[in-house]
């Protein structure tokens, strides 16, 4: 038998075409060896699909590129009058808008001029700083209290507040700390808080530059640095003052105390506070069991608060926040960092009023122009 070498038929040896697909066969071919798939050869008739000639893909055929593309086409031919129109007539449209609406920027030029009458305002009345600082009675109180104090007195200074409220309370401790210097107190400084100590450091030196000429002549001040336990510490304070400090004797006898001094031995005592609770401890426990009056010093947040106890009279003078510190600096007649915070806030006031005033006259001169080439265009 001849097996067809195209369609794999096989064919009688006397055969000279194939009888399944006509192809000439060639004289000599022999039979190859059965393959497995040999048997079923033939009896699927081949699908041109598969076995005919296919032309290469081209992407201008792709039915999905073709629908995409005449979408695009229709949606651009659909925007080119709008946009022709918008081209021409637009700008007809916002001047016209532009000369009938004329009360927008009005309302704008009150609103800048009430805002720049307001500042004006603040910056005129009154124009000296020191009179316009108002001077509470608390305020003269406690300038009462260190006035009338002897030359050599002495005066417990408590510090009791940390570094976030540090700037609002050197700026209140900074005149109390040039009166004192200038009366030439013998100052002891204590806390109840670990903190306390660094903040009485860098408040003395915040007050430094400040302090007057006679302060070289001052007794030099005792740091018993921080009491620990709170409410006891107060209990060992009355009982033994360098004891309770461990303070060396030497050190006590440069202020004037002995050994077994107490808090009944001060003068004054002033407390610079930021917290409740403390000042409460040093009322209750403290300023009833001892005669030397009780000075607080306290944030603007803690005053309010404390107010109770001055009006009983268990706190002396009772200074809040930066309007006293700058009152108090009133009193003493000195330019001190109040002062000078004051007049920075000033000539800020000025730039932005001259800022203001820029704006303004920018925005008149625009909205005239515009008034302008919206009359020429009718």
């Amino acid at each position: 038998m001849t097996l067809c070498q195209d369609c794999g038929r096989s064919n009688p040896p006397d055969a000279d075409v194939c009888e399944h697909c006509g192809r000439a066969l060639q004289p000599g071919e022999e039979l190859p060896r059965p393959r497995l798939l040999a048997q079923i050869q033939g009896l699927i008739p081949p699908e041109p699909v598969i076995t005919g000639h296919r032309p290469p893909f081209s992407k201008a055929d792709d039915p999905l590129r073709q629908a995409m593309a005449a979408a695009v086409a229709m949606s651009e031919r659909a925007e080119e009058p709008e946009e022709k129109e918008v081209a021409v007539e637009a700008p007809l449209e916002w001047k016209a808008a532009e000369v009938s609406r004329p009360y927008a920027p009005r309302i704008m030029h009150v609103l800048a001029i009430t805002l720049l009458a307001a500042v004006l305002l603040g910056l005129w009345w009154p124009l000296d700083s020191r009179l316009s600082a108002p001077i509470r009675p608390d305020v003269e109180t406690a300038y009462t209290f260190i006035e009338i104090l002897r030359p050599g007195a002495r005066v417990l200074l408590v510090w009791d507040y940390d570094p976030s409220t540090q700037g609002e309370m050197q700026l209140l401790a900074q005149p109390i700390l040039h009166h004192l210097r200038r009366k030439r107190a013998r100052v002891v400084n204590i806390s109840l808080r670990p903190i306390g100590p660094p903040m009485a450091a860098a408040a003395q030196r915040f007050a430094a530059p400040y302090f007057p000429p006679a302060a070289t002549a001052a007794p030099p001040s005792l740091n018993l640095g921080f009491v620990p336990g709170d409410a006891a510490a107060l209990q060992a304070l009355s009982i033994s003052l360098v004891g309770a400090a461990q303070a060396a004797d030497a050190r006590a006898l440069t202020v004037g105390l002995g050994s077994g001094a107490t808090l009944l031995d001060f003068d004054l005592i002033i407390e610079f506070s930021a917290e409740t609770a403390t000042t409460r401890q040093w009322v209750e426990q403290i300023s009833a069991r001892q005669n030397a009056p009780l000075i607080v010093a306290a944030s603007a947040a803690v005053g309010p608060v404390l107010r109770p106890y001055q009006q009983t009279g268990q706190i002396r003078a009772l200074l809040e926040g930066y309007p006293d510190a700058l009152a108090y600096e009133s009193i003493l007649q000195q330019d001190g960092p109040a002062h000078r915070q004051r007049a920075a806030q000033t000539f800020a006031s000025l730039v932005f009023a001259a800022i203001i005033v820029f704006v303004l006259a920018r925005g008149l001169k625009v909205e005239n122009e515009r008034e302008t080439k919206g009359a020429r265009h009718e």
